[in-house]
C-alpha cells in the first residue's frame, strides 16, 4: 500500500530537515512524498531538489506560486498516486511507526475511511510548558466533538484514497487562508467516519511566534474563530443551532484567556458562553467560581492546568 504524503512549505528551511528525518525513518516504506514549494524566498526549493536526488520517492512540486496552504495541499493531492492520502506540515514530526500503526488499524476497522492519531507539542519551550492536551478518548471524530473546540492536527490524519476523490481537496477561499484545515476536517467528520489512534504518534510544532501570550495574539486567535464562524454559516456547513454551540465555546475560550492570560474582564464572556446555547461544563464551573477574586482565581486555575498536563503525560 502506498501512501502519498503531502507537505506544503514555505520558507522552510529551518525545519524541513527534521520533518524529513521523521520521514525517511518510518518503518512502512512504501510511501511517495510530495513536497510542494509554495514560492519559498529561501533556499527551499535547493533543499528539496537536494533531497530528491538522494531519495526518489520525495517528490517536489511547485511553479513558484505563492497559493497558501490550501492551494500547496491541493497540488500535492491532484499528483498523489498512493491508495492512502497523509498530510504532514514541513514544521512537524511523525514517530517512526506512524504510517505502519495507522495502516493495520485502518485494516482492522474496514468501516473506518480515515484516522488521526494524539499528538504532543514541541519546539518552543515556554508554549510547551504551558500547553495542556487532553487526548480525546472516544475512537470517532465527530461534528460536535469540532463545534466543541476538540482540537484536531492536519499532520496525524492519514485517508483512504476514495475520500479524497470523493471529497476533493483544501477549499480555497481567502476567508479560510488560516482555517483551511479546520474547516476541511469538519467537511471530513461530517460525511465520513474519521477514527482516532489513541497513541502519540505526532509531533506539532509550536514557534515563538504562535506562542506568544501577548493581549494581540490571544485576541487575534479568537477574532480568526468568530471570522471562521461566519464563513461556516455563509457556506451552509453548519445549522444555526450548531452555530450557538459554537458561539458558546468561542465566548468560553475568550473569557478563559482573559482571565488567565490577559488579566481583562472575563465574567461578561462567560456568561454568553452559559447564555449562548450549549457551554462547555468547565464554562459553567468557572463562571461560579470567577467572583473569587481573580489574584486568587487565577492561580488555581494555573495549578489546575498543571495537574490537567501531568494526568496527560502520567
Amino acid at each position: 500500500m502506498t501512501v502519498s504524503i503531502v507537505t506544503p512549505a514555505w520558507n522552510a528551511t529551518p525545519w524541513l530537515a527534521e520533518t524529513c528525518a521523521s520521514v525517511l525513518a518510518q518503518t512502512h516504506e512504501d510511501w511517495e512524498w510530495l513536497i510542494v514549494d509554495d514560492g519559498s524566498t529561501d533556499g527551499t526549493a535547493a533543499l528539496l531538489d537536494e533531497l530528491a536526488s538522494q531519495d526518489s520517492r520525495v517528490r517536489p512540486l511547485g511553479d513558484g506560486v505563492n497559493r497558501g496552504a490550501a492551494g500547496a495541499r491541493n497540488v500535492g493531492l491532484a499528483a498523489a498516486t498512493g491508495t492512502h492520502i497523509a498530510f504532514l506540515d514541513c514544521d512537524d514530526r511523525w514517530e517512526p511507526n506512524k504510517l505502519h500503526a495507522q495502516l493495520a488499524y485502518l485494516d482492522a476497522h474496514p468501516d473506518a475511511d480515515g484516522v488521526c492519531t494524539w499528538f504532543e507539542l514541541f519546539g518552543d519551550a515556554e508554549r510547551v510548558a504551558r500547553g495542556v492536551r487532553i487526548h480525546p478518548r472516544s475512537q470517532v471524530c465527530t461534528r460536535t466533538e469540532a463545534l466543541a473546540g476538540t482540537t484536531f492536527l492536519t499532520s496525524s490524519l492519514l485517508l483512504r484514497r476514495h475520500v479524497v476523490d470523493e471529497e476533493g481537496g483544501m477549499d480555497e477561499d481567502p476567508r479560510l487562508r488560516s482555517g483551511q484545515d479546520y474547516e476541511y476536517f469538519f467537511r471530513l467528520v461530517s460525511r465520513y467516519r474519521i477514527h482516532r489512534l489513541h497513541e502519540v504518534l505526532t509531533w506539532w510544532r509550536v514557534a515563538p511566534a504562535e506562542a506568544s501570550l501577548s493581549a494581540s495574539h490571544r485576541t487575534d486567535d479568537n477574532a480568526r474563530g468568530w471570522r471562521l464562524l461566519d464563513v461556516f454559516l455563509d457556506k451552509g456547513l453548519i445549522t444555526e443551532e450548531e452555530a450557538r454551540v459554537r458561539r458558546s465555546f468561542l465566548h468560553f475560550e475568550q473569557g478563559r484567556n482573559n482571565l488567565v492570560y490577559l488579566d481583562a474582564p472575563f465574567r461578561r464572556h462567560l456568561l454568553k458562553s452559559v447564555f449562548a446555547g450549549r457551554p462547555p461544563p468547565k464554562a459553567v464551573a468557572i463562571l461560579a467560581a470567577s467572583f473569587l477574586p481573580a489574584p486568587v482565581l487565577r492561580p488555581l486555575l494555573l495549578t489546575t492546568q498543571r495537574l490537567l498536563k501531568q494526568r496527560v503525560e502520567g
